[in-house]
């Protein structure tokens, strides 16, 4: 087994090719290896320490070191990290915040599953170990096996996630929500699957994707372009054709919005701001607003900037300890 501390020195140095050379035929040499290498190198994005970002200092050596030390010492190898302000790969938006990374087993017979959850307020970007990339919004959980290969590329997921997935016509790649399944062979989509929202949606921007039900048959095959909305109430769905950049932009440091619903940009600031926001009348739940909104702005500023384009009142009750309260109502 290669030694943690040399692991992270040659994920963290570009410059000796031979020896990292040398590290993937070491990771790819057996299943015990290929985990180790992955939950490091997932470590060190997370800490914004991965290589070709910042160069791990001494201090975050040893903290990191002490990390990886005590989880070996928790039962069912569990293991979480708290997430500093000064992260490089993970872009904190609104407030320091940290990222959950757990290594432990799931009731799926035998079979091991890594998680990767963001809180409010954060977005992430990982690489699976098939080369897959993927971002992940606020308040998402992503889990895949700890066996993840070329035979075996399935995720779940609940929140909100852009992929851009590794080609291999041989291996599909499958994302589990809780209502449907996405399979793929190559291609980039957005996936939105939270548990409290009404509808699920899947939105292709470039290749081929099949929906699968519960039963994994068929549903729909999507072209990219095609916005797939399935209810989450009824099991019923529709497919339209819209403009990806409204709902992938969040991935690129902003939310634009196209004639999108009061209450639907009320959830997405919720997850951004970690605030509560309460619109009592379903009139002013229904206003449609058009426009951009950047990730680094403050919610009072975004707030105005709505009030300022409909007939709404807007109140902030700000609560020590606790979500900050937002009334939106209407002025008449």
């Amino acid at each position: 087994m290669m030694k943690e501390e040399d692991i992270i020195s040659l994920l963290n140095d570009n410059s000796d090719a031979e020896n990292k050379a040398k590290l993937i035929e070491w990771a790819n040499s057996s299943d015990e290896n290929r985990e180790e290498y992955y939950r490091i190198k997932n470590l060190l994005a997370l800490t914004g320490s991965t290589a070709g970002t910042i160069k791990v200092s001494d201090q975050q050596l040893t903290d990191l070191m002490q990390k990886i030390s005590k989880s070996k010492k928790t039962k069912m190898r569990q293991l979480v990290y708290q997430v500093s302000k000064y992260a490089a790969v993970i872009m904190i938006t609104f407030f320091i915040a940290r990222i959950v990374f757990t290594d432990t087993y799931r009731k799926d017979g035998d079979q091991k599953w890594l998680e990767i959850s963001t809180q409010s307020g954060q977005t992430a970007e990982m690489l699976l170990p098939d080369g897959t990339k993927v971002w992940l919004n606020a308040l998402t959980n992503i889990q895949y096996p700890s066996n993840f290969s070329a035979s075996n590329r399935e995720v779940k997921i609940t929140g909100e996630a852009f992929f851009k997935v590794k080609h291999d016509e041989n291996s599909p790649f499958v994302v589990r929500t809780n209502n449907y399944s996405v399979k793929v062979l190559g291609t980039s989509f957005n996936v939105t699957a939270y548990q409290n929202d009404a509808y699920s949606k899947t939105t292709l921007v470039e290749g081929k994707i099949v929906l699968l039900n519960a039963e994994d048959k068929e549903i729909k095959t999507l072209v990219p372009g095609q916005l797939f909305s399935f209810n989450n109430n009824d099991q019923r769905y529709q497919v339209s054709q819209v403009s990806t950049n409204y709902y992938t932009s969040w991935k690129d440091g902003y939310f634009a919005f196209d004639q999108e619903k009061l209450e639907s940009i009320a959830a997405k600031l919720e997850r951004i701001y970690a605030v509560k926001i309460t619109i009592p009348e379903a009139k002013v739940k229904g206003y449609s607003f058009t426009g951009t909104i950047m990730k680094n702005k403050p919610l009072e500023q975004i707030l105005r900037i709505i009030e300022l384009t409909a007939p709404i009142k807007v109140t902030v009750n700000r609560i020590s300890d606790k979500e900050d309260q937002v009334t939106i109502v209407s002025k008449n």
